[in-house]
């Protein structure tokens, strides 16, 4: 069977949905469009890693070592908030929101993960792990103009600041298309619940 796409993310939750699409709707509303190829709200997330290509016979034992990892781990509570870009505010790439956790669960998360994925002969890229929601890429051939007109936007104070639970893990399927990268979930591991 042919190969598929696979990365592994904390889905956002409804506690700060209404955040993300406020943030895009009002950078959309400030004539980026011709600069910026927009993320759909309902595929933003929090990227744990990135597979690529994965022979399908691989997908069970992912299954249960995310469930493994899932199980060893609390749910524990995000803060998403300010907006940024990779690499700088003068070429910028990539736009993004902020994502912090102050008690150190999500990096000890992460790290779980990989663990897991090295067990099972993935290895993690150079580029170090830096928590944060996608909402769009800049396009390659936006003009002069359209970036100008992109950094007055990103300047604009605005209020992108909310609080999440990651309870879960989820792989997803990601099928490139002319319209752009279609996720489909494959599963999810549930973390532990929290004290209450």
């Amino acid at each position: 069977m042919k190969a598929v796409r696979i990365f592994l993310a904390i889905e956002t939750t409804d506690a700060v949905k209404p955040l993300i699409l406020s943030t895009l709707e009002s950078l959309r509303g400030s004539h980026t469009e011709s600069a910026v190829r927009w993320v759909p709200a309902a595929n933003i997330h929090l990227t744990m890693a990135f597979l690529g290509d994965t022979p399908p016979e691989r997908i069970p034992a992912l299954d249960h070592m995310l469930a493994e990892v899932a199980f060893q781990t609390t749910a524990f509570p995000i803060q998403v908030g300010g907006l940024g870009v990779f690499p700088n505010i003068q070429k910028p790439r990539v736009i993004w929101l902020g994502v912090t956790e102050r008690a150190g669960a999500l990096t000890a998360f992460h790290a779980r993960v990989w663990e897991g994925l090295r067990a099972l002969g993935w290895e993690p890229g150079e580029k170090p792990f830096r928590a944060h929601l996608t909402l769009g890429r800049v396009r390659r051939e936006a003009a002069p103009s359209d970036l100008e007109r992109l950094g007055a936007a990103l300047r604009i104070p605005r209020t992108t600041h909310g609080t999440m639970t990651a309870g879960s893990i989820t792989a997803f399927r990601s099928d490139l298309t002319p319209q752009g990268p279609v996720h489909t979930r494959l599963g999810a591991a549930m973390f532990q619940e929290g004290a209450r």
